[in-house]
């Protein structure tokens, strides 16, 4: 809207037989760059919301995981990570995660973290199309650095003991694995020796798997 504004003004104060076309151009260049990006963002929108259905659903099943953990000893969060594309930048496009629900991450620093599928315990899990358990605890796994992150990037991180991530599949016809992953859902722990509990309690894979399931359904 601004960039047509100008053009109009520019177009009044100026002759017609003395328009610059390059100036003129450049508005209407400017212009339909704009258009593009705002039908963009505003219709096809790189990340998809959940409805409140689909939130209350998340948070009944991540409560059951929560506490189930809890009685073992260790706190957990979960978030799902949507995969998006976001155009224009650095004139190629960029996958990134964004989160776009959690639990146990009110207020945290990191609850509205947007980052590169090359990046942390979840773009490694991206790449791999692999689950992915780290015991963060490990002294080389200690620097996000490490995981592709800048100092400023890693710093609204808590200092993680584990980090579990899994891809979401979509779904194609028949309910059958599409191959396209079309987000994550993470775990992660503070928690001292979490990831030792994480691997010897089974249960918590197979929640955290039956959670997996439902998103796949979902078809983010």
């Amino acid at each position: 809207m601004l960039a047509t504004a100008f053009l109009g003004f520019y177009q009044y104060i100026v002759k017609p037989e003395k328009v610059n076309w390059t100036i003129e151009s450049a508005f209407l260049l400017a212009i339909f760059v704009l258009t593009v990006l705002g039908a963009y963002y505003t219709f096809i929108s790189p990340v998809r919301e959940l409805n409140a259905f689909v939130i209350a659903v998340l948070d009944t099943h991540a409560q059951h995981l929560v506490e189930f953990a809890k009685a073992q000893g260790i706190d957990i969060r979960l978030n799902i990570a949507i995969v998006s594309v976001y155009p224009f930048q650095w004139a190629w496009p960029l996958k990134c995660v964004k989160i776009v629900w959690d639990y146990g991450m009110k207020y945290a620093p990191d609850a509205s973290t947007t980052f590169a599928v090359s990046k942390g315990v979840a773009g490694e899990a991206y790449r791999s199309r692999r689950d992915k358990l780290v015991n963060m605890e490990i002294s080389r796994n200690q620097d996000l650095t490490r995981w592709g992150f800048s100092k400023k990037e890693a710093s609204v991180f808590p200092n993680f003991t584990a980090v579990w991530s899994l891809p979401v599949f979509r779904l194609g016809p028949n309910e059958r694995p599409s191959g396209k992953i079309c987000g994550m859902l993470n775990l992660d722990s503070t928690s001292a020796g979490a990831f030792g509990v994480l691997t010897k309690h089974l249960e918590i894979g197979k929640l955290l798997g039956k959670m997996r399931e439902l998103l796949c359904k979902l078809n983010l």
